[in-house]
């Protein structure tokens, strides 16, 4: 994986963990910094974004769009995530009947 590819992962991970629409991201210089890139890179990184729907920028910065894109991988941990809250509400369920028989 090269740079560009890495910071544009990097930052498809932030948007998604920490998804509010509109939110402000960091600045491409800050990205440069951070991944010790040309400013080029750290561009491209973000048009990749914008391309696939995560990001928008305008003359203030770069910002996290409107709402997420699904993807099939996103749909497929969306679905892991409701099966691991649903076990862990069965667990719960088992450690309280538990609780009251000791």
């Amino acid at each position: 994986m090269g740079k560009r590819e890495e910071i544009a992962e990097a930052m498809r991970t932030k948007v998604v963990a920490e998804f509010t629409a509109n939110g402000h991201l960091t600045s491409v210089q800050k990205l440069q910094d951070d991944f010790d890139v040309s400013i080029g890179t750290a561009v491209r990184a973000m048009k990749d974004l914008i391309e696939a729907g995560y990001i928008y920028s305008n003359q203030r910065g770069y910002f996290m769009a409107a709402s997420l894109p699904i993807t099939e991988r996103e749909d497929e941990q969306r679905a892991i995530a409701a099966e691991l809250r649903a076990e862990a509400q069965r667990l719960q369920e088992i450690a309280t009947r538990l609780d009251r028989t000791i």
